[in-house]
């Protein structure tokens, strides 16, 4: 997910770049059991790759580059919440991530599209931070009540704590830093280097996860 009210500089894209390929890397390399997890997670790095991509060769301060970013922060948000879904199978968990996702994403393309609105998108995607570090706590919480593994054998377990890892300090982040808007160079550089840290343990704990599912043998099965 990128970062409102400001555009990474050169030298961060390049590990926003890397971060999504680890995973992508162990995936080809380590062949897991391809599942509802695996491949939401898959579709999840390399849509913030493509989207990592993009920013490096699209050119700066264009008003079609903010469009972008506000459509790949949309894709962002879709895919965590997709991943999520699949990181329980609490009934009542996949309906509240599928209720307050699609609501939350029917308003923050409402107000896309709407005049005059930049104001408040920085204010909406903050929510949708706050949302996504929500609904991950309570998957965790629901994965602690089963007792049948331990937790941190279980690849869902790394997925989602990779979620909550993120976009729980970027909550806090954006709530000790009223003024991260501000027009100064240093304030957005600061905070695209924090971004880019946070953003890369996100997929460091993909990756665990990954490394965790079972693989595939010769004969089709698992191993």
């Amino acid at each position: 997910m990128l970062i409102p009210g400001g555009v990474l500089s050169g030298a961060l894209v390049s590990w926003v770049l890397i971060a999504p390929a680890i995973p992508l890397c162990i995936l080809l390399v380590r062949k897991p059991q391809f599942n509802t997890l695996s491949i939401s997670v898959i579709l999840l790095c390399v849509v913030s790759l493509l989207s990592g991509a993009f920013l490096l060769v699209s050119p700066q301060d264009n008003q079609h580059e903010k469009g972008f970013h506000h459509f790949s922060i949309f894709l962002d948000f879709l895919f965590n919440l997709m991943v999520l879904q699949a990181c329980t199978t609490n009934k009542m968990i996949q309906t509240v991530i599928l209720a307050s996702g699609l609501a939350f994403c029917g308003f923050f393309l409402s107000l896309m599209f709407a005049k005059d609105s930049m104001q408040f998108q920085p204010i909406l995607i903050n929510i949708g931070y706050a949302l996504l570090f929500v609904l991950s706590l309570m998957v965790i919480i629901a994965q602690f009540q089963d007792i049948s593994r331990h937790l941190t054998s279980s690849p869902s377990f790394w997925i989602a704590a990779g979620i909550f890892f993120q976009f729980g300090l970027l909550t806090l982040l954006f709530f000790l830093n009223e003024n991260l808007r501000s027009d100064q160079s240093t304030d957005e550089n600061g905070f695209g280097l924090m971004f880019t840290i946070i953003n890369f343990f996100r997929f460091i704990f993909f990756s665990i996860g990954l490394l965790l599912i079972p693989r595939k043998n010769g004969n089709g099965g698992v191993s």
